[in-house]
């Protein structure tokens, strides 16, 4: 079961990744304009999410210039447990307009599976954060602080940081 999960979730946000330039040119971007100077949405972004102490892969969406979606699946092993990881989602909102430092917060919920998740399975998650643009106005950096929430009712503080290159 759990091996099937990953390699559904693997697939289906490598899918997303090979599908997305065909789904900018379907929606009339053909990306030799930058992000900023077409001011057009959806803008996908794709790239890895590291909260702390692992990573994994990510996916930004962003309907229009405040609201956003995350998909985040990170994935771990060791020698006690097999395979554990978390899958989450997230709804994101800018507080800034579009530019090269945006500030943000984020909220959603996340399903962690494996050997160490028997008891806390689900968890929510709040965070702010700052993304800023490096190299280019495609690649992205962010920086991420927040809190979080386990179904067994346990609080506790929550780091992150990543990076999205947008097509």
């Amino acid at each position: 079961m759990k091996k099937t999960f990953i390699v559904s979730l693997t697939l289906a946000l490598g899918l997303l990744m090979a599908i997305s330039p065909g789904l900018l040119v379907l929606g009339g971007e053909d990306g030799s304009e930058s992000l900023r100077q077409t001011g057009t949405y959806p803008k996908y972004g794709f790239g890895a999410q590291f909260i702390s102490p692992s990573g994994g892969l990510s996916s930004r969406i962003w309907l229009n210039s405040k609201f956003g979606f995350e998909g985040n699946a990170i994935v771990w092993s060791s020698p006690y447990t097999n395979v554990d990881g978390t899958a989450s989602l997230r709804l994101l909102y800018k507080l800034t307009g579009d530019s090269r430092v945006d500030f943000y917060v984020a909220g959603g919920g996340a399903y962690n599976f494996g050997n160490f998740s028997s008891s806390n399975q689900f968890s929510g998650v709040g965070t702010g954060g700052i993304s800023v643009e490096a190299f280019s106005e495609n690649f992205v950096l962010n920086l991420e602080f927040g809190m979080q929430v386990q179904s067994t009712q346990r609080f506790g503080m929550t780091f992150g940081s990543g990076f999205h290159y947008y097509f």
